[in-house]
């Protein structure tokens, strides 16, 4: 679930982080995605792999820290209901505020089970 930002230097893949405090609700948020772990632990260390495995790649990765709270207030705030669509829209907009243009990741990290599922 990576995001892509481009510039004329480099393109840079956004990964969603999680703090422990918040993953406990944003597992819950996430119900429709069977694959990520239900553990703290065991998804930071596929996140963790998952990541060094791109950079291993040559990737220039940003991770973004996701805050269950500020996920519902923007749901909220914007009328969409909770959805894999909806997450990725967040993190968007989350990476955009960091500074840059952000598109959703297409072509082989789409397609990479292991660098966009463990997140």
């Amino acid at each position: 679930m990576g995001l892509e930002r481009s510039n004329r230097l480099s393109t840079v893949i956004v990964v969603p982080w999680y703090e422990e405090a918040d993953f406990a609700e944003l597992v819950r948020l996430a119900s429709d995605e069977p694959r990520l772990p239900t553990d703290f632990e065991s998804w930071k260390r596929a996140a963790t792999a998952a990541t060094e495995r791109l950079l291993a790649k040559g990737h220039a990765i940003q991770l973004i820290t996701l805050r269950a709270a500020d996920y519902t207030a923007w749901l909220e705030q914007t009328g969409r209901s909770n959805s894999r669509q909806a997450r990725l829209r967040f993190l968007m907009a989350e990476a955009a505020k960091a500074g840059g243009d952000v598109a959703i990741l297409r072509g082989k990290a789409e397609q990479s089970q292991d660098a966009s599922r463990s997140y």
